[in-house]
C-alpha cells in the first residue's frame, strides 16, 4: 500500500493568484461553477516515474491490468450485484471508517474552528462522515480514491472537498511532474487543474501511481462459482425427470372392439399421458391409477456434492477479498484462539488504510490552514475498533505502564521516553 500525494507540504501561506473574474472549471467528475479561477499556483509535488516507451515519455505508460477502465466497470458490477463482494466491501467500511482525531501543532483555537468548519463543508455539505465512507467505498471497490479540494472565493480557504471518480482519473508527465488528468469522451487525458487532486492507491507496484483493487484476483473463481450455482440450479430442477419410466396398461380385448379403434385409443392415452407429464411442474406430483405404473430408475444415483465443491472456490474468494471467514457470514467451525487471531490480522489490516486516509486528511487540513494564514500543522489518527480480547489489551497497557514507571524510577529513562513507552510508541 502506498499514499501518493499530489501536494507540496509547505508551512508557508500558499501564493494568490491574481484575477477574480468568474469562470467555469471542470472538477473530476461534472463542470461545476466557480466564484474564481482556481489556484493554479498551488505547488505540486510527485515521484518521477521512468518511462518504458520513449515514443510517448510525456505520459504514464498504459494503466496496468489492474486499473483498466474494463475492470474498474466489472468491480463495480461485483460489488453491486454480488453478494460476497457487496459484503466485504460494506464490511471493510464499517471496520475503518472511525471520527477522525485532529491533533494541532501548535494548538489554536481558530485553527481548531477552521478544521470543524471545513469538516461541515465537505462533501458538499454532507460533511467528512460523509466523504470517508465514499472514499471507503473507492478504496475497496477500486483499489484507489481520491479527492478535489476546492478552494474558496478569496483564497483564504478551502471552499469544499469532494471525491473524484478515480475510474476516469489518469496520470501525465510534464516537467518530470505527475499531472491528474480527467479521461475525456474521446479517451484522451483532460489535465485537471494543477495541485488540487489528492489520490491514494493500495497496494501500487513501484513504477506506477495507479492502486490495485482486491478483485483483481477473483474474476476466475466468480466465474466458477457462478458456474457451480447455474449447475446446481438446473440439477435441482431437473433431479428425477430423466430417471421416471411410465407404464400403461391397456384393458382386457374385447371382441367387438376393431384393432383400428383399439389403435387409436392407445395413441391417445399415451398421448395425453405423456403431454401432462411434460407440463408438470418441479413442486406438482403425479395422480395415477392401476392401469398406470411409474417407476424410478437408478434411484440410487446421488447427485453430485454441490455444496463441498462450492465451498472449496469460495474459501478462495474469501483469501481474494481478504477477510476472515466468520465476518462474510461463515462458520467453519474454528476455534477461538484461531479466530482471535485472524480478527486481530484483520485490524492490523484496518490500521494501515486508516493510516493512508489520515495522511489524506491531513494534507486537506493543512492546506485548509495554509490558505488561512495558520502556522498550524495537522496530525490525523482514525482509531480502529476495539480489540477482540479487551481485557488482555487492558492489561498489555497496565503492565507497559508499570515498566514505564519503574525505568523511570530507576534513571534509565526519560520522562519524555517514559510516556513514549507507556503510549506504546
Amino acid at each position: 500500500m502506498a499514499f501518493y500525494p499530489l501536494f507540496a507540504r509547505s508551512s508557508a501561506r500558499l501564493p494568490r493568484v491574481s484575477g477574480t473574474a468568474p469562470k467555469v472549471w471542470r472538477t473530476a467528475g461534472a463542470p461545476r461553477l466557480a466564484a474564481e479561477a482556481p489556484a493554479e499556483a498551488l505547488p505540486l509535488a510527485g515521484v518521477s516515474f521512468r518511462a518504458r516507451n520513449r515514443a510517448h515519455a510525456g505520459f504514464i505508460e498504459i494503466p496496468p491490468d489492474t486499473a483498466t477502465p474494463e475492470l474498474l466497470r466489472v468491480c463495480r458490477y461485483l460489488r453491486n450485484h454480488y453478494p460476497d463482494v457487496s459484503d466485504a466491501v460494506w464490511t471493510w467500511k464499517r471496520l475503518c471508517l472511525t471520527t477522525p482525531r485532529v491533533a494541532l501543532s501548535p494548538e489554536s483555537a481558530r485553527a481548531r474552528r477552521l478544521i470543524e468548519a471545513l469538516d461541515d463543508r465537505a462533501a458538499s455539505g454532507e460533511g467528512v462522515a460523509q466523504l470517508l465512507d465514499i472514499l471507503y467505498e473507492s478504496l475497496f471497490t477500486f483499489g484507489a480514491a481520491a479527492v478535489e479540494m476546492v478552494p474558496g472565493r478569496l483564497r483564504r480557504g478551502l471552499h469544499d472537498v469532494v471525491p473524484a471518480d478515480v475510474t476516469r482519473l489518469r496520470f501525465i508527465r510534464r516537467g518530470g511532474r505527475l499531472i491528474p488528468c480527467r479521461t475525456g469522451p474521446d479517451g484522451r487525458p483532460e489535465p485537471l487543474p494543477t495541485g488540487r487532486i489528492l489520490y491514494i492507491g493500495l497496494d501500487r507496484d513501484g513504477s506506477t501511481p495507479y492502486g490495485r483493487p482486491m478483485l483483481s484476483a477473483l474474476p476466475h473463481y466468480f466465474r466458477l462459482q457462478w458456474q457451480l450455482f447455474d449447475d446446481m440450479g438446473r440439477a435441482i430442477r431437473n433431479a428425477g425427470w430423466n430417471r421416471l419410466h411410465v407404464r400403461w396398461l391397456e384393458g382386457p380385448e374385447r371382441s367387438d372392439d376393431p384393432p383400428a379403434e383399439r389403435a387409436a385409443r392407445v395413441e391417445r392415452n399415451v398421448r395425453l399421458l405423456r403431454d401432462q407429464l411434460a407440463a408438470m411442474e418441479p413442486d406438482q406430483n403425479l395422480v395415477t391409477t392401476d392401469n398406470i405404473d411409474v417407476r424410478l430408475l437408478n434411484g440410487e444415483r446421488r447427485s453430485p456434492d454441490f455444496y463441498n465443491t462450492q465451498k472449496a472456490v469460495e474459501e478462495q474468494v474469501i483469501t481474494g477479498l481478504h477477510m476472515m471467514p466468520v465476518l462474510l457470514g461463515r462458520n467453519y467451525g474454528s476455534t477461538e484462539t484461531y479466530g482471535t487471531a485472524q480478527f486481530e490480522v484483520v485490524q492490523r489490516h484496518a490500521a494501515t488504510v486508516n493510516g493512508l486516509v489520515a495522511g489524506l486528511l491531513a494534507r486537506v487540513y493543512d492546506t485548509e490552514l495554509a490558505l488561512a494564514g495558520e502556522p498550524s500543522h495537522t496530525r490525523v489518527t482514525l482509531p480502529v475498533g476495539p480489540s477482540a480480547d479487551p481485557l488482555k489489551t487492558a492489561e498489555i497497557s497496565q503492565r507497559r505502564t508499570e515498566t514505564a514507571l519503574r525505568l523511570l524510577e530507576a534513571g534509565l529513562v526519560s520522562r519524555d521516553e517514559a510516556r513514549a513507552l507507556a503510549l506504546g510508541g
